[in-house]
């Protein structure tokens, strides 16, 4: 009897979790399992950059990334921050092309990289998980829209309190803030000082209480008022 390498067992076990993979037979997930291999990547650590030719998919196991568009002068946007249980780089699997993004590691972070050549055999033969993928990729770029036209038509408080509030839609209304101001500003499409200019407002004005990194909601009736602002 052939013994199974435990390393694969874990694999299996991660990957029968994506929704999109979770319905496979032992014997596919078992290839995939086979052809996968973990990596790891240390805080600030780039995963992949834009540009650069595509490996394959990424599971997130464990740790948060970003995902992010730089500028020449250094400036970046962020896009998306991933965690755990995330599937990231899930386009050039399908047009073939190089990762139209980068990936860094916001703290220490292991993934579950699935080779491009396995996963595109893998679709080819399963046409259920590439409808899988197509609705993850039709997620983010829907809300891609929504950030455009978050960028687009709100001014920097609102972007503040609409990213606040949906931190406290998953956390609660007592929180500590994960991402830097520079961080924050990367991903709301401004700059640190105005971040914490605005976040000093919000104080003020009696909308949320900060200690450190630490934000209390005091009226989520205040942001969502501010958020409506024309």
């Amino acid at each position: 009897m052939t013994r199974r390498d435990p390393r694969e067992s874990r694999h299996a076990a991660m990957l029968r979790k994506v929704p999109f993979l979770a319905e496979l037979d032992r014997s596919s997930m078992a290839e995939l399992a086979h052809a996968s291999r973990t990596v790891k990547a240390s805080k600030g650590e780039d995963l992949f950059t834009e540009g650069e030719p595509c490996r394959g998919m990424f599971l997130l196991l464990s740790g948060s990334m970003k995902v992010y568009r730089a500028a020449a002068s250094g400036r970046e946007q962020i896009l998306a921050i991933e965690s755990p249980g995330a599937t990231i780089a899930e386009l050039p699997l399908l047009d073939g092309g190089a990762y139209p993004a980068s990936c860094a590691a916001l703290e220490e972070s292991e993934l579950l990289l699935l080779p491009r050549e396995a996963f595109a055999d893998l679709l080819l033969r399963r046409p259920e998980v590439t409808m899988g993928v197509l609705r993850v990729i039709c997620h983010r770029l829907r809300y891609l829209v929504a950030l455009v036209e978050e960028v687009s038509l709100l001014e920097v408080p609102q972007r503040l309190a609409k990213y606040l509030l949906e931190i406290s839609e998953r956390r609660g209304s007592d929180f500590t803030l994960t991402l830097s101001n520079r961080e924050i500003a990367n991903r709301l499409g401004t700059v640190r000082e105005i971040v914490s200019r605005c976040l000093h407002r919000l104080a003020e004005q009696g909308a949320i209480q900060i200690e450190r990194r630490r934000i209390r909601i005091l009226s989520k009736e205040a942001l969502r008022a501010l958020i409506e602002e024309s």
